[in-house]
């Protein structure tokens, strides 16, 4: 962390462009997914969004299912998901 002139701690962290109205940070996902799943379970995400269950149960050794009907977010996820 590093301190702002007003002195408040400041967290680092790689600023994803907001594509999704209810978009969740990554690590926050992951913290749900490693908490209530094992490696090599099953992770259902059935409003996928961009799909941030996903790629955290992909990364954590977990399989995944994800639905998403909007074609833009679905294009997103895709590609999201290719480069994980």
């Amino acid at each position: 962390r590093r301190r702002t002139d007003s002195g408040r701690a400041q967290r680092h962290e790689i600023q994803v462009p907001q594509l999704h109205g209810s978009q969740k940070p990554l690590r926050f996902i992951d913290l749900i997914v490693r908490a209530s799943t094992d490696s090599g379970d099953v992770v259902w995400e059935p409003f996928g969004g961009l799909c941030p269950g996903a790629v955290v149960s992909f990364r954590g050794g977990r399989e995944y299912y994800a639905a998403e009907t909007v074609p833009e977010f679905y294009a997103a996820a895709a590609e999201r998901l290719a480069s994980a």
